[in-house]
């Protein structure tokens, strides 16, 4: 057997400081308390979908306290006439007219019978987000309403097109989209002024353990009023 060499000053000096070192972190640990080190250990186990779930919580919570989405997101309401551009963080919008009619292709529709009409708007839109955006979803209009008319989501259609799909915007391309919604025939009638309360969809970066992009419903980014026109059983093209 080989001897075994004696360990110079440096080698002893480093050995000495990494015993030093390791005796520290131990130390460290040993001083951690049990239940910040229970807490590390559960966050660790967290999977990533709970995670998400998590931090929408946290921050639907958070805003609720001072109010609300829509008092945050939009503390006035422009009050706006036909052909006037309503601009959002994401979105150029422009009402072209309001009409009463028994049918919209692709969109709601009425029993006459029964004293049902069809309520239609027809819009511009440019979807100013740099990525494609779905109508029926909370990154479109869905939270749009007829003031005092109907409390449900629209129908969502394009002038013309006679096939059911997906309705997409694309980035920087305008677009006509008609929203539509079954109403009481009694309720409006050609020369009525209703008024149109344009939702505000808008996005949130997530904290904590979600960094995921989220959509929500920002509130009314304009009111528009409009005098409707009765189009009889058809579309307008």
């Amino acid at each position: 057997m080989g001897e075994k060499k004696a360990l110079g000053p440096r080698a002893s000096a480093r050995e000495a400081a990494a015993q030093a070192t390791a005796a520290a972190q131990a130390t460290a640990r040993d001083r951690t308390p049990s239940r910040v080190r229970w807490v590390r250990t559960m966050a660790d186990r967290i999977p990533t979908k709970w995670a998400s779930m998590i931090g929408v919580g946290l921050f639907l919570a958070a805003t609720a306290s001072f109010g609300g989405l829509n008092s945050v997101a939009a503390p006035e309401t422009s009050q706006v006439e036909v052909g006037e551009h309503v601009v959002t963080s994401n979105l150029d919008m422009a009402v072209d007219s309001a009409y009463l009619s028994d049918r919209v292709e692709n969109g709601s529709s009425a029993d006459k019978e029964n004293g049902e009409r069809v309520l239609a708007v027809r819009m511009r839109i440019t979807n100013l987000f740099p990525e494609a955006r779905t109508m029926r979803a909370s990154t479109g209009l869905q939270g749009t309403r007829i003031v005092g008319g109907p409390d449900k989501t629209p129908e969502f259609s394009r002038p013309g097109e006679t096939t059911q799909g997906v309705l997409a915007l694309q980035p920087g391309v305008s677009d006509e989209i008609i929203l539509s919604w079954t109403v009481n025939a009694s309720d409006y009638s050609a020369g009525d002024q209703v008024r149109i309360a344009l939702s505000d969809p808008q996005t949130y970066r997530g904290q904590f353990l979600d960094d995921d992009l989220h959509w929500f419903e920002g509130g009314t980014s304009a009111v528009v009023t409009a005098t409707l026109e009765d189009l009889g059983e058809g579309d307008p093209w």
